[in-house]
């Protein structure tokens, strides 16, 4: 019996083949019609129950609530069962005692069930067609995504000094490849395909819709871990923004704006002030971090330059961030 038939076992109690989301929002239908943007498609996903080990209790036993703040969106490249094996089961189990609320693979329901039966076993998919979510933690429970975490202000909320965990939703994209699919380089980056970001933007949208967070809030797993590149630059942040109302993505001003003083003072500043937390010997590769995610460039050395291109995105995204 395979890790996932075991999963599965755990599940007795959650047997009902697809949960709509969790007891928490059992007063909405399963991800029905999310995607309410004006340029999005209303769609129907189907949501695949397969609980996490790893997720923090209090010592009764019962699961920590999260107030929902913040958004944090990453991926994972190795191969679709070890993935979920490192995100469900504890390291005493043979996993990495990691999770997150969603995973989101690149197979529809159909192509799930002819190569990877045992993730269905017993489920009704009615949306085979449609690439599906495994929800792997309860999205009011404190999943392990994070880990030690900075973005804008959020450390300052109630058991988030060293991480974001306690107020964020993770949401893992899985992209077979990245990192080289064992961890040895992290600036391989591989591509999202259209259904599966279409499901996700569907998801993303629902849990924007019902949490009301704020759009800077929305973030990339790089953005809050300095050694971090995911969900990497081709992740289809402008397409989240434009066509389902999720974050926000840039237009660039025409022309390099006139900065006074030291640029590299400057950028450092507007940096922060969007978010991002760092020291100053670290500027080159939080340049990096930015152009992976309004820019959609990818991390090299070059793109440490503060160039007309990077001022042209800054600015705008500075003046979104700064708001009240």
């Amino acid at each position: 019996m395979n890790f996932i038939k075991l999963s599965l076992a755990m599940a007795v109690g959650f047997a009902a083949s697809l949960v709509p989301l969790q007891a928490s929002h059992e007063d909405l239908p399963a991800l029905k019609n999310l995607s309410l943007s004006h340029n999005a498609p209303q769609m129907d996903v189907d949501i695949i129950w397969l609980p996490s080990e790893n997720f923090s209790k209090t010592p009764d036993g019962d699961a920590i609530q999260i107030v929902p703040k913040a958004l944090s969106v990453s991926c994972m490249g190795t191969e679709l069962y070890d993935s979920l094996r490192r995100l469900t089961k504890s390291k005493e189990n043979g996993g990495d005692g990691i999770s997150t609320h969603f995973f989101i693979p690149q197979l529809t329901g159909a192509q799930l069930m002819e190569s990877y039966p045992d993730l269905v076993e017993g489920k009704t998919l009615h949306h085979p067609d449609q690439v599906p979510v495994f929800q792997l933690v309860d999205e009011t429970h404190r999943a392990w995504h994070a880990g030690v975490s900075k973005w804008r202000l959020l450390n300052a909320l109630e058991g988030c000094a060293a991480g974001i965990n306690s107020c964020t939703i993770g949401v893992h994209f899985h992209t077979p490849g990245y990192a080289n699919g064992d961890g040895s380089d992290w600036f391989k980056f591989t591509p999202f395909t259209a259904p599966q970001m279409a499901t996700g933007g569907a998801l993303l949208k629902g849990l924007v819709q019902r949490h009301t967070f704020d759009a800077r809030n929305i973030v990339a797993y790089a953005d809050v871990q300095e050694g971090r590149t995911a969900p990497g630059p081709l992740f289809g942040w402008r397409s989240l923004a434009t066509d389902f109302g999720v974050g926000y993505y840039p237009t660039p001003l025409d022309l390099r704006p006139s900065i006074e003083g030291d640029v590299n003072v400057y950028v450092e500043k507007a940096l922060k002030d969007i978010g991002y937390h760092f020291e100053t010997p670290k500027l080159g590769v939080y340049v990096n971090k930015f152009r992976m995610r309004f820019m959609g460039e990818t991390w090299h050395e070059v793109n440490q330059e503060i160039d007309d291109a990077f001022l042209c995105h800054l600015v705008p995204v500075l003046a979104m961030y700064s708001k009240k």
